[in-house]
């Protein structure tokens, strides 16, 4: 095997369609808000595709178990890497068999290479392959959990003081949480 620089595939884009990928499950979110999105039959799947990667793709109920499999073990490679532990060698194998598979096509389009996917399954195996990219190549302590919704994102700043997935939403969140509870602390100290 050979150990090369840091590859091109992980573009912001790429980052975000494994991360969407990876999170869009509602049970990996707090009750008190919305779900996310719910992977509940093929048309779900079928949707997810067409509004993150590619229109026009046909799924069954196999293709949907094996986006629900690959998206499992994606998030257990992501769980133990933020927490710095080994990597499971059946899921390694699991997603590089995923990444393997042929199918993605790429293309020469007018911003440069751009990936075509004729099927679910080489769909599934350009997230898997970009997976392999992501979760091999960042940096230990650059992964995180979102502390507001579980998200997973890139933290790039150099400090690694990152603390939530995108400041508008779960940053603003938690900065109203926090400037309640101080409100609500000052309120109940007794006055002198």
């Amino acid at each position: 095997m050979l150990n090369s620089r840091p590859s091109e595939e992980l573009t912001k884009g790429a980052i975000d369609l494994v991360f969407n990928f990876i999170g869009w499950n509602s049970s990996r979110w707090d009750q008190s808000r919305q779900p996310y999105i719910t992977l509940a039959n093929p048309a779900d799947l079928e949707s997810w595709f067409w509004n993150n990667l590619q229109p026009g793709l046909t799924a069954t109920e196999e293709d949907l178990a094996a986006a629900k499999g690959l998206r499992e073990v994606l998030y257990r490679l992501s769980r133990a890497h933020i927490a710095g532990e080994p990597f499971m060698e059946d899921d390694c194998s699991f997603v590089n068999e995923w990444a393997a598979k042929p199918g993605r096509l790429p293309v020469l389009a007018e911003t440069g290479i751009a990936w075509e996917c004729p099927s679910i399954t080489a769909a599934l195996a350009h997230i898997a392959f970009l997976g392999v990219h992501l979760l091999g190549e960042t940096k230990h302590g650059h992964l995180r959990k979102c502390g507001m919704c579980e998200f997973l994102f890139i933290d790039p700043t150099g400090n690694g003081h990152r603390r939530w997935c995108f400041k508008s939403l779960c940053g603003n969140r938690s900065k109203v949480n926090a400037f309640n509870q101080r409100r609500r602390v000052d309120k109940e100290k007794p006055d002198d």
